[in-house]
Parts: C-alpha cells; structure tokens; sequence
C-alpha cells in the first residue's frame, strides 16, 4: 500500500469516526431532554388581541447546558388554536442536570380565547366535561456545536388537570 492511500483510508476513518461521534452526542440531547405542561395565564388584552402566557417546564437530564434558540407553538383549547407563540433567535438556558419553567408568550383573539376559556369552566363545574388544552409545535435546541430544529413539542392537558396544578401550586 501505497503512502496515499494510507492518508486517504486514515482521513475516511476519520470522517466515519466524527460522524459517529456527531450521531452519538445527537442522541444524547435527545434523550435528555423531556418536557411537561405547567401553567396558562391570561395577562389581558388590547385591541382585540389577547395575550397569553403558557409556563412550559423543560427538564434537562445530560451533563451539559441545552439552550432552546427558538421555538413555533400552537395553544389549543377543544380543538381550536387560541394561541400562537414563536421566536427565532432566542437564548433560553436550561442548566445541566435541572430542569427550568420557561414562560412563552402568545397572542390570541381576546373573545374566541375569554368564549372558549369560560365555556370549558362551566362545563367542568356544572356537568364534569373535560376540554382538552394542548401545547403543539416545535422547538430549535442547541448543546455545544449539536443543533436539532424543529424538535416536536406536544403536550396535552384538560381543565380538570389545569385546576388540581392550579390547586396544588396555591397550597404550597
């Protein structure tokens, strides 16, 4: 074998080698990062828009800092999107081995929101009728020079889960 041919194997093992490194730290964020509904706050309204505030807990299991870098999400109630938040260029940090409450705000149409909102209480308290709420969309998150866009976001809640947090976070 040839000198060139030597360089030219080590150089492709190389480049098989950082690939599998790449694939093996992608997988790690991954499988360290999880999620879950915590809070949506109504924080008024103006010219007919209303703005919401959806508190999303994001839990970060790895050795290193995952930053979320921007983020399209869809706030629905009974089926129907209320809500959307979305930022490019954002730099929201969830530390190594802790999780962090990341507030999302959201702009809304005030009566479809108030309507929607107040129809899903009563029916809880008069009959027991849960509405379903829902978290969907995505997230860009970046951990050292690994990048994942577009990491799917969904989560679902009802008001009967929305009230016992509500209830719970009130008594502590």
């Amino acid at each position: 074998m040839t000198e060139k041919v030597k360089i030219t194997y080590g150089v492709m093992v190389a480049i098989i080698i950082g690939v599998g490194a790449y694939l093996y730290k992608q997988s790690k964020l991954l499988a360290a990062f999880d999620y879950k509904f915590k809070t949506l706050t109504y924080l008024g309204s103006n010219n007919n828009v209303a703005d919401l505030q959806a508190v999303i807990e994001f839990s970060n299991k790895a050795d290193f800092d995952i930053t979320i870098t921007g983020y399209r999400l869809d706030i629905i109630l009974d089926n129907r999107v209320i809500g959307k938040a979305s930022q490019d260029n954002t730099k929201l940090v969830i530390p190594a081995k802790k999780s962090a409450n990341i507030p999302f705000l959201a702009n809304a149409d005030t009566s479809l929101t108030i309507s929607l909102g107040v129809s899903s209480l009563i029916e809880h308290f008069v009959d027991g009728t849960e509405s379903g709420g829902a978290v969907k969309g995505n997230v860009s998150i970046k951990a050292g020079l690994v990048t994942i866009d577009n990491y799917p976001v969904d989560i679902s809640t009802t008001t009967g889960d929305l009230l016992n947090e509500l209830k719970t976070s009130s008594l502590s």
